[in-house]
């Protein structure tokens, strides 16, 4: 009976963690080469938050993140920019209230003021 109890907790996976909903850009390379890199989207909220607070295109996240080593283009996208603006885009249409991002004007976007 003991071994059969065994091989049931053996298999049974780890409970996953719940997501909270808060997001935070970490601030650029690591320090270890296991941990995961930046994501374009993290990159892009941190590059917004140390701005002026002025709009900026994607065009322009993308140029800045690769030129401060925050991210780099791995998997041989053509278009890294349209990339970001869909995936900006997304996060304003599912979180609602709650993106990190909002539109300010035609293809530009600003970070959204947390009070």
């Amino acid at each position: 009976m003991a071994a059969k109890a065994r091989e049931s907790t053996k298999d049974a996976k780890a409970a996953t963690k719940r997501d909270t909903g808060e997001r935070a850009a970490t601030g650029g390379k690591r320090e270890d080469n296991d941990a995961k890199p930046m994501s374009l989207l993290d990159a892009a909220a941190h590059l917004l938050s140390l701005g002026t607070g002025d709009p900026m295109r994607c065009k322009d996240i993308v140029h800045l993140a690769i030129h401060r080593d925050l991210w780099a283009p791995h998997n041989g996208g053509k278009t890294p920019a349209n990339s970001l603006h869909a995936a900006i885009q997304r996060e304003i249409k599912t979180k609602g209230t709650a993106s990190r991002f909002l539109k300010a004007e035609r293809g530009k976007f600003a970070l959204a003021c947390k009070a």
